[in-house]
């Protein structure tokens, strides 16, 4: 019961993810297309129907990422149906049993090299989690329901990434939630998982 609670949360949480990620490519794409129509007249661009029409690309963005989420839905869903026919249960319990193999015996490993590798899988999944929210930030403040200084606070500037020598645009901001979305996780991650692996123990594979 709780692994498929927990299941459904990661699904909910990816699909609040996906709806993100579309919101704020789109309200970009939206943006810099009305910055260039605006641009090639003989005044200065006006502000304001930008930002509409970022809002605009970015509701658009959310529609077409909760459109593809529904149809991905439809389709496993029909799937499962298959799945779920008599004959195929039986042919998959019999592939099953032909390919189980003897488990093996396995050797606790020390306290510190278990709270060690804990800390450094909960490092990189709070990491990953705090990328997730500032992702969910940025988007939030491209959406029209965004807060005036969360909205203030985002620039976007061309910075030289890598080695390409070539200069891309770059999304940042000094509002002190970035910093607690990506750095919270990626500390309780640390502890977390230091704590998880001192308990449970890290095991080798004789």
């Amino acid at each position: 019961m709780k692994v498929l609670v927990l299941t459904r949360l990661a699904k909910g949480y990816g699909l609040l993810l996906t709806m993100a990620g579309g919101g704020l490519a789109f309200a970009n794409i939206f943006g810099v297309v009305a910055t260039a129509i605006q641009g090639s007249g003989e005044r200065a661009p006006d502000t304001t129907p930008i930002k509409t029409s970022m809002h605009i690309g970015w509701i658009f963005g959310v529609g077409i990422a909760l459109l593809g989420a529904v149809m991905e839905w439809r389709k496993r869903r029909a799937k499962a149906a298959v799945d779920s026919d008599p004959l195929t249960i039986a042919k998959q319990t019999k592939q099953t049993k032909q390919t189980k193999q003897s488990s093996s015996k396995r050797q606790r490993r020390g306290l510190l090299v278990s709270a060690g590798w804990g800390g450094f899988f909960g490092v990189v999944l709070g990491a990953a989690l705090g990328a997730s929210f500032v992702l969910l930030w940025f988007s939030i403040t491209y959406s029209p329901l965004a807060p005036r200084e969360w909205v203030s606070s985002v620039s976007v500037e061309r910075q030289r990434l890598g080695t390409s020598g070539r200069e891309d645009p770059v999304m940042l901001s000094n509002h002190p939630v970035v910093v607690y979305a990506f750095g919270l996780p990626v500390a309780l991650g640390a502890v977390g998982g230091a704590v998880f692996g001192s308990v449970v123990r890290v095991t080798d594979e004789e």
